[in-house]
């Protein structure tokens, strides 16, 4: 159900921190006798002025009863804080304690229902016509039209509103300076409506900041491609670490701009071990009779990544490719070389040298709209490259913890 979204279930029921006392039980009983008695006169704002001094008392073990959320809900009813009545009349049915109560209050819930649906309506900071709401027929129904009096006067003061509106055919803002109509039906989805000015529905900066990717990566080198007597040294693959810092952008029509400096490491990959291979006419293993050792493959690799960039959002998730030219500058260690005699020396010498590879990369990122730090959105990248230094190609692909620039609606 849509209106579920609104209201966690979660907040239906409170369970007892721990047991209440003596005090806090005849204060529950005094407010409860003076809630009814506020009810009977149609003291409404007493009514809530009193629940709300009663909920402190949950936290101090005292329970709710059916009355007290029932009421509570009529209390917010008349008001118009319908989204008060909804959550309240489901509280009310996790304190019901016969069939008669839970009846009452689920169908209280389900008239609720069928007769409004949820909403969020927000406004650009760049929007500069009047955030009004504006519905083609006013309800009939009294609670109905408090309700819609509440989310006007509710955008009025803020400029947003996110909560329940009576079934109907709305206008959100001024159309003439790009105000959105909506229709509101029951169960249909949650209807989002963001004003912003007409122009940035065509283009404009939509996002801009830092951007940090950082995970693991595993790689490869493949073996390389020589002539005549060449020798280089000899393919290999690892898992190391990826961590890259940049700035990143985009407009609203979703294209965008990235670039990103960064540390690329390969490590772990076990190369031949010469104290393994013996040398049956010496009696001795390669180490032992030459002195060679195994060494682990060491790669260091600072790189630099210009990418181009598009965004989609299918809802709440947000979702990134980029695609573009990376070079990378390194060093590193490898046991082995290929293209020689095969020798112990070309097997289990060690070649340090440096690396220059240029080539591309790109991914793809996922992002939610409700994981942010700050003006920071937080989410999770599939990257990759393929990169070459003439004599072979490096290829490597990461999974990364991504920090961007949280999207703006304008």
């Amino acid at each position: 159900m849509t209106l579920g979204r609104l209201v966690p279930m979660v907040v239906l029921i409170a369970p007892a921190l721990a047991a209440a006392g003596e005090r806090e039980q005849a204060e529950h009983t005094r407010l409860s006798e003076e809630m009814r008695r506020l009810a009977s006169r149609n003291a409404w704002r007493g009514v809530e002025a009193s629940y709300a001094k009663m909920l402190p008392l949950e936290r101090r073990g005292v329970v709710l009863t059916f009355d007290d959320h029932f009421i509570a809900a009529q209390a917010a009813s008349n008001l118009g804080d319908i989204n008060s009545t909804y959550l309240r009349a489901q509280r009310a049915v996790a304190a019901a304690s016969n069939e008669n109560d839970t009846r009452r209050s689920e169908n209280w819930i389900r008239e609720i229902e069928s007769s409004y649906g949820s909403v969020e309506l927000r406004t650009s900071s760049r929007f500069e016509g009047a955030s009004a709401l504006k519905i083609s027929e006013i309800p009939f129904a009294n609670d109905q039209r408090a309700a819609y009096d509440v989310a006007r006067a509710t955008i009025a003061e803020r400029g947003s509103y996110s909560g329940l509106l009576p079934l109907g055919d709305y206008v959100f803002g001024d159309i003439a300076a790009g105000g959105e109509p909506f229709s509101v039906a029951a169960g249909g989805e949650l209807q989002k409506v963001v004003l912003m000015p007409p122009e940035s529905e065509g283009g404009g900066l939509a996002y801009a900041g830092p951007r940090l990717d950082l995970g693991g990566a595993f790689s490869t080198a493949g073996d390389p491609t020589l002539s005549g007597a060449e020798v280089a040294p000899v393919g290999f693959a690892g898992a190391g670490l990826r961590a890259g810092l940049g700035f990143e952008l985009g407009t609203r029509l979703g294209i965008g701009a990235l670039v990103e400096v960064g540390y690329h490491t390969i490590g772990g990959a076990s190369s031949a071990d010469p104290t393994s291979e013996q040398i049956d006419t010496l009696g001795l293993s390669v180490a032992d009779a030459y002195g060679y050792s195994s060494a682990d493959t060491s790669i260091g690799m600072f790189y630099g990544w210009l990418a181009g960039s598009y965004f989609i959002s299918p809802g709440e998730l947000g979702v990134t490719f980029l695609a573009g030219p990376v070079m990378g500058i390194g060093s590193g260690t490898v046991q082995g070389v290929s293209g020689g005699s095969e020798s112990y020396s070309d097997r289990y010498s060690q070649v340090n040298g440096s690396i220059q590879a240029g080539g591309v990369s790109g991914g793809v990122s996922l992002t939610h709209n409700k994981a942010s730090i700050g003006k920071l959105g937080v989410g999770l990248s599939a990257l990759g490259g393929a990169q070459s230094d003439t004599t072979r190609w490096y290829t490597w692909g990461q999974a990364a913890l991504t920090i961007t620039p949280a999207r703006s609606d304008g």
